[in-house]
């Protein structure tokens, strides 16, 4: 009775111990007065390590995804501005259709861009600061041909003109109001006076650089403030900003709150 009664026990024994190694892992923590079993899943850390690897994928690749579209954004851009400056010949006869194909292209972009108006003014000045005095006059001209044709793309004939002008890539109709990006785009370019819709009544001459004004330039004022100046096609300076300087042709510009800035001596 007593051999059978040991071998019960010792059967009981073995499988409690069995048991015990499919169970959890743990540690044993003293607390003083009693010992208590701090159990520990492997397994929940690994799932908690996966799921916290797979948010940093995520958004790791978002981030990607953002710069991406960034980046592209600003490429299609630039790719608007190139089109305009080599696909328009303001001194060949019958542009007017291809002014309406360029201003298709341009109004696509300008609905879908997710460029902010100051992001366009920025590049628009970065772009023009690739060129002379002489280009950017020339450009303004394209423009001017392009923003006419834009503005009647704007009102009621703008379907029988594309269709004439061979669009059919167009994403018609876009608005029946002036497009805020490509008007902050326009702004920056300053269209020529004539061309101008606040100057049209001015009789003010085209700026022309007879006395060869630098194209760039880096200022200083007084307070020891430095920046970097462009010269527009209408004669002013501008810079990455934004901000509007007058030159006086003998080395001093003179910003739109009257502080005067001078050539940086290096």
């Amino acid at each position: 009775m007593e051999n059978k009664l040991f071998l019960l026990i010792s059967a009981i024994m073995v499988c409690s111990l069995c048991a015990c190694g499919k169970q959890e892992t743990g540690t044993m923590m003293n607390t003083g007065n009693s010992t208590e079993q701090v159990i520990v899943n492997e397994y929940s850390s690994e799932q908690t390590t996966t799921k916290d690897t797979k948010e940093d994928n995520t958004k790791q690749t978002e981030e990607q995804n953002e710069l991406q579209t960034g980046s592209s954004s600003y490429e299609e851009f630039r790719g608007v501005l190139d089109e305009i400056n080599t696909d328009i010949h303001t001194e060949t006869a019958g542009n007017g259709m291809n002014s309406i194909k360029v201003a298709a292209h341009l109004l696509n972009w300008g609905v879908g861009t997710s460029m902010t108006t100051d992001e366009i003014k920025k590049e628009t000045i970065s772009w023009l600061s690739d060129k002379g005095n002489t280009e950017q006059v020339e450009f303004s001209n394209k423009l001017a041909s392009v923003y006419d044709a834009y503005q009647k793309l704007l009102g009621p004939d703008a379907k029988e003109l594309l269709e004439q002008a061979g669009c059919d890539d167009a994403a018609y109709p876009w608005s029946d109001a002036p497009v805020e990006t490509i008007e902050a785009m326009v702004e920056v370019v300053q269209l020529p006076k004539e061309q101008s819709m606040e100057d049209s009544d001015s009789s003010t001459d085209e700026f022309t650089n007879k006395d060869h004004w630098p194209d760039v330039e880096e200022i200083v004022n007084q307070k020891g403030d430095e920046t970097t100046v462009y010269l527009l096609a209408d004669g002013r300076y501008m810079d990455r900003i934004n901000a509007v300087y007058i030159y006086d042709g003998k080395g001093t510009w003179t910003d739109e709150s009257g502080v005067e800035w001078n050539k940086a001596v290096r």
